[in-house]
């Protein structure tokens, strides 16, 4: 049976994952500590509001999808912890970090599709989705043994099975959505990109 995910544009998706320069970068070595350190620093800035977004993406789940977000919940927690540690060992001040303009472009993005009415979950939730999966993409593409930790924490097999079961929540969910919200769902997919793109390119060109 047909995904509907599966029809969606890669395009953009690729652009702003496995095709990235900034993922290439760090792959080949051509990285720089200074832009692999901005990178850091606005990621933990962006993960910090993402799970804001998170939390409302589970408060307008269903009863079924509440364990697999809980532990999504759970995770970022985890993350944040990671990130600080990373960049303490890096000698960056967290509460010295300022987020750069495509950054809080991003995070606005995401705030004001949560206040949107009425809210579509299954929109919600593919975006949720479409983040973590141009994440996995990206990092799935790195070989380079000194960012070996990074590209593990992010393209484990683990990660991989919680995309799989996002896009199965997306599908359950997608049974009862009209053709009209599907098409704004496929969209706002692009956009997706559209931003991860300018968050990647910030972090190589300020």
């Amino acid at each position: 049976m047909t995904s509907f995910i599966d029809p969606f544009s890669n395009g953009k998706l690729l652009q702003a994952s496995s095709e990235h320069k900034f993922i290439k970068m760090v792959s080949n070595g051509e990285i720089s500590e200074e832009q692999f350190n901005t990178w850091l620093s606005q990621d933990y800035l962006f993960v910090i509001k993402y799970v804001h977004f998170t939390a409302f993406v589970l408060q307008n789940a269903p009863r079924r999808d509440y364990s697999l977000l809980i532990n999504g919940l759970s995770v970022l927690s985890d993350e944040l912890n990671w990130f600080e540690t990373k960049l303490k060992e890096r000698n960056i001040n967290p509460e010295k970090i300022i987020p750069f303009p495509e950054n809080t472009n991003y995070q606005n993005w995401l705030l004001n599709l949560t206040l949107t009415k009425p809210t579509s979950y299954l929109m919600m939730l593919t975006i949720f989705y479409g983040i973590e999966l141009c994440y996995f993409k990206a990092w799935k593409e790195v070989k380079n043994e000194k960012y070996k930790e990074f590209s593990n924490r992010w393209s484990s097999n683990e990660f991989g099975k919680y995309i799989d079961d996002l896009q199965a929540a997306i599908n359950e969910e997608s049974k009862k959505s009209s053709n009209d919200e599907k098409k704004e769902i496929i969209e706002k997919w692009n956009i997706i990109f559209e931003y991860e793109i300018n968050f990647w390119n910030s972090c190589i060109t300020k």
